[in-house]
């Protein structure tokens, strides 16, 4: 009864429901106020005068009734301009649910985004023998690959100038950014090249999830298995984090999804015990896909594998406990609590978080490892696992191959990172609340961290569906056999 209420309740949502041009001016201007209140990092990439003539051109595009969605476009471009990739705009909770429910139509084709190149990775009417995986697209609707790239683009936050980042996110689900930054049409004119490098066109329509035949039965084939809950948890940690042990090379390859759940702390300890024990002389850590989580999780990783104590952060801080915008952050108020219980307000005007900038992880006596480490890195390599990667990044015994971190070699800022909701259009943005630099005496110039060995995707990989950075590692690791 209660999902059949929960069901009315989403269906009466209505995504294109306009909002006139005051509300949405409102709901602007209070970012834009939170922000210069609140943010630890408004200005740090940007000037005032480059963030304000940012808002003000979003201000200017308000002189209409629009969508969320529409909205969302504008506001998007508005909070890019900070250069902070924890600062983001998110649909409001009623839109998400609608998503969910209503599925609505795709742009078909998934892509691989790199070197302004877009290439298809997956093509979701599977039948379509031209527009196939690693085919090059030149085009769509008129709009060169370029064009199309940087325009979706302008809306996605990252740390500093970093391009890595926004390429791996919009590979990551190219048909709903696709979405968000274009209006859907029944079918898109195509230019592409093909293997013989001749330039072709064609139409190819707008992907629409079928249905379900409610009048189907569906037969089981076989016997049926009932999944456990403890299998399901089971399975969402290995999702997370797992370990493969390569017996023929001595090789650990350990895939690091998140730095959130899966209960890590216990896998790295049984992870380490085993290492010890059978004596592998190499560790492969894949954390091209960790977006970051909990910085206690990356910390105790980096136990086993820094040769000397190594300090967490030379500065982390907060500009404000509490402020006149509570009622509209969540959970400001226990934030704002913790931050009168742990940190302290210096000459600077600002409130430190001193265990971090004190705090130094040593190297553990038990079972630490002492073998070759291969670290992967990526476009998404982000927020602490950037952390991580700087903590062991130029260790004698480290390697780190792949492509430079989405997450910036200075800092960054996040720690706590509560929702703004705006009155409006329920919109939410996210809020980082402390400012932290890794280390002040490498330079502020935007970027991530770069790899020791580049290893980028390339159009055969792609094509043939091949790891080139997994590949390169253990190379690497054969040659030393």
């Amino acid at each position: 009864m209660l999902s059949a209420c929960s069901t009315g309740k989403i269906t009466k949502f209505n995504p294109y429901k306009r909002y006139g041009a005051a509300p949405l001016q409102q709901d602007l201007e209070l970012v834009k106020k939170i922000f210069e209140a609140e943010h630890p990092s408004v200005y740090w990439y940007n000037s005032k005068q480059e963030v304000d003539a940012a808002f003000e051109e979003a201000k200017q595009k308000l002189r209409d009734s629009l969508t969320e969605l529409q909205f969302k476009r504008i506001l998007s471009e508005a909070v890019s301009s900070l250069q902070c990739g924890h600062t983001s705009v998110r649909n409001s909770k009623k839109m998400d649910q609608w998503l969910t429910v209503a599925k609505p139509s795709l742009f078909p084709l998934g892509m691989r985004v790199f070197h302004d190149s877009l290439v298809v990775s997956y093509n979701l009417y599977g039948k379509d023998t031209l527009l196939k995986r690693g085919t090059v697209i030149d085009s769509i609707n008129g709009y060169s690959s370029k064009q199309l790239i940087d325009s979706i683009f302008r809306s996605f936050s990252t740390d500093g100038i970093s391009r890595n980042f926004k390429n791996i996110r919009l590979s990551g689900n190219f048909p709903f950014h696709y979405a968000q930054s274009f209006d859907t049409v029944p079918q898109y004119q195509i230019v592409y090249t093909d293997s013989a490098g001749r330039q072709n066109k064609l139409k190819t329509r707008i992907y629409r999830v079928p249905p379900k035949d409610s009048s189907k039965k569906i037969v089981p084939t076989g016997k049926l298995v009932r999944v456990t809950k403890r299998e399901l948890q089971k399975q969402k940690k290995a999702s997370i984090r797992k370990v493969v042990y390569d017996t023929l090379n001595a090789t650990a390859i350990v895939t690091l999804n998140s730095f959130s759940g899966g209960k890590q702390k216990a896998f790295f300890r049984k992870t380490f015990r085993q290492l010890q024990h059978s004596g592998f002389k190499n560790l492969v850590l894949d954390v091209r896909n960790n977006g970051g989580g909990l910085i206690s999780n990356s910390s105790a990783l980096s136990k086993y594998l820094i040769q000397k104590p190594h300090k967490i952060s030379d500065s982390v801080f907060a500009k404000v406990k509490f402020s006149a915008f509570n009622a509209y952050i969540k959970h400001r108020f226990w934030y704002g609590l913790s931050m009168v219980l742990f940190t302290k307000k210096k000459k600077d005007g600002m409130y430190h978080f001193g265990y971090f900038e004190r705090h130094y992880d040593r190297p553990k006596r038990k079972n630490h490892f002492e073998g070759n480490i291969y670290v992967i890195t990526g476009g998404y390599s982000f927020s602490a696992t950037s952390l991580l990667v700087n903590a062991v990044k130029g260790q004698s015994n480290v390697t780190v191959v792949g492509e430079e971190t989405g997450g910036g070699s200075y800092g960054n800022s996040a720690v706590y990172i509560p929702d703004i909701t705006l009155p409006n259009t329920k919109l939410r943005v996210r809020l980082p609340v402390f400012r932290l630099v890794m280390d002040k005496n490498k330079p502020k110039n935007g970027l991530g961290i770069y790899p020791d060995i580049y290893v980028p995707p390339t159009i055969s990989s792609i094509q043939l569906g091949k790891d080139n950075k997994m590949d390169k590692v253990m190379e690497l690791i054969k040659k030393k056999l």
